[in-house]
């Protein structure tokens, strides 16, 4: 019985992860938001938000050099492709659930973005990009008169 345990334990991970890499590309469609998806592709966690007058994204590139990055905005399209390097010499692995690999996202930027006003950091394994938004889309105070 405790070899049975066992047994499924090793697999209930990689269910997971198969299950992870079927609903991912799905739900990046839904949201506009594109990626690699295979169960052994790294999939990189990605946010996107705006304020008044910015529109954010975060990715989490944890392990990968600013050199391992390549950031590009074409189109209306932000492009980001990473690659985070597997150690070397390569380890004898017990267990290993670390992705060494590339990664591509792609988003579709909304019209409202000033795609000449970029600014993007890279800090402790997040990625930061923020934009400007177009004056032309800020809310503007009106002026109301007595009289």
């Amino acid at each position: 019985m405790a070899t049975r345990r066992m047994a499924a334990n090793r697999l209930w991970p990689e269910a997971l992860v198969r299950l992870r890499g079927e609903i991912n590309p799905w739900l990046g469609q839904l949201f506009d938001v594109n990626r690699e998806a295979s169960t052994d592709v790294w999939q990189a966690p990605l946010s996107v938000w705006e304020d008044e007058q910015h529109l954010h994204v975060e990715v989490e590139l944890p392990g990968v050099n600013k050199e391992d990055l390549d950031v590009t905005l074409d189109e209306g399209q932000l492009r980001i492709v990473a690659q985070r390097k597997a150690p070397e010499p390569q380890p004898n692995y017990l267990h290993n659930e670390r992705v060494f690999n590339r990664i591509q996202r792609v988003i579709t930027l909304p019209d409202s973005v000033q795609v000449d006003d970029v600014d993007a950091q890279l800090e402790q394994g997040v990625l930061r990009l923020s934009m400007k938004k177009k004056p032309e889309v800020l809310p503007k105070r009106i002026e109301v008169k007595t009289g």
